[in-house]
């Protein structure tokens, strides 16, 4: 849990509200759950527009970040750690920038989107890189030092509260709305449970009230795979074979079978496929980050009866990690109204970032 008494703003928040962007850091301190252990944590976030404009949060998976999209035509600079202006152009693509802008489905003439780097992820962690870690040919004690892989009790309710002091910093009693996807969707439940005064309403896509246990068994294999090739001093290797399975749900039967049946598919396009992928996330993702968030997926478990703000879910047909079943139950759960949309997608899991013309005009309405 996040202790409740200590906020320390490592950049002035009121320097958002005259900026097209900003870009944050606020340390809060962290006590585990396991050992009552303080730890500092930098929680990075990012406001693409002004706080006087109704602010639309946006969370998604785990290895989604602050960098959610930005609208080109206002050509905004952001402010990083030493407070010098930087122009847009060294700026990471946004994530969801098809969904953002004045051609988008959230309109940043109209409102000004706030997001996270979720505690436990990829910044929380010093940025040590797993290849120099494969590299490092002394002893194992000595390469558990260089890259130490540990797991974070960090649970949805803790995103929920960095998410409240980032708005308490921000001097913003209640965002207009939460469009929550995957993990950032569980974080949106969270949220509305805890704090319902502080949230107009929720759009929660692919998530549900907990793990489903089919899921929950496949993540604890991933995480038993880095763990042992961190073992052997290969952690992205285990890295890279954990992303590999995940993808094979992240993605639709269907969408398997067109992408690589057929006589005329190479004899390796889809190991190639999966291998691309999995490296790709490797080089990019801590091990620790990984874990823990993981764990926190697993772990999470919310009470829908007690949530009483305005409530969208969207829920996918092809999903193979969080079923149209339980998103029905949720929606049967929630106390307050509440839609449920059922969307037809090849892309599974992955549809939140793919199906854009759907989940657009889903948004708009919602938002209107």
């Amino acid at each position: 849990m996040i202790q409740q008494n200590t906020v320390r703003v490592k950049n002035n928040a009121s320097v958002a509200t005259k900026l097209n962007c900003g870009e944050f850091s606020s340390v809060f301190e962290l006590q585990t759950t396991d050992n009552n252990v303080i730890l500092p944590t930098e929680v990075k976030w990012s406001l693409l527009g002004s706080v006087h404009k109704p602010v639309v949060v946006i969370l998604g998976g785990i290895s989604a970040n602050r960098y959610v999209g930005y609208g080109e035509e206002s050509s905004p600079a952001f402010v990083s750690e030493n407070n010098t202006s930087v122009s847009n152009k060294t700026r990471l693509k946004g994530w969801w920038e098809d969904f953002i802008g004045s051609q988008g489905a959230i309109n940043l003439e109209k409102y000004s989107v706030l997001s996270f780097d979720y505690i436990g992820g990829n910044t929380t962690y010093s940025q040590e890189n797993n290849s120099q870690a494969n590299h490092h040919n002394d002893s194992k004690t000595e390469y558990s030092q260089l890259q130490k892989v540990e797991t974070l009790p960090i649970t949805t309710y803790d995103q929920a509260e960095a998410l409240n002091r980032i708005l308490s910093q921000l001097n913003i009693n209640t965002v207009h709305a939460i469009i929550g996807s995957s993990y950032g969707g569980m974080v949106s439940l969270a949220f509305s449970e805890k704090y319902p005064d502080k949230v107009k309403q929720q759009l929660v896509i692919s998530a549900a009230a907990e793990s489903h246990q089919r899921s929950r068994a496949l993540r604890s294999i991933q995480r038993q795979i880095v763990k042992l090739s961190h073992q052997y001093n290969d952690v992205e290797t285990g890295l890279a074979l954990a992303r590999q399975l995940g993808m094979i749900t992240y993605r639709s039967i269907e969408e398997f079978e067109q992408r690589f049946s057929g006589a005329d598919v190479e004899k390796n396009k889809l190991t190639d496929y999966l291998s691309f992928h999995g490296s790709k996330f490797a080089r990019s993702f801590n091990a620790s980050a990984f874990l823990t968030l993981s764990e926190s997926i697993d772990n999470h478990r919310i009470d829908a009866s007690n949530i009483t703000t305005e409530t969208t879910l969207v829920s996918v047909d092809t999903d193979e990690l969080v079923f149209q079943s339980q998103i029905e139950a949720l929606a049967q759960s929630i106390s307050a109204k509440t839609q449920h949309h059922k969307i037809h997608s090849l892309y599974g899991h992955d549809a939140f970032l793919k199906e854009v013309s759907q989940l657009s005009k889903i948004i708009q309405n919602f938002l209107e």
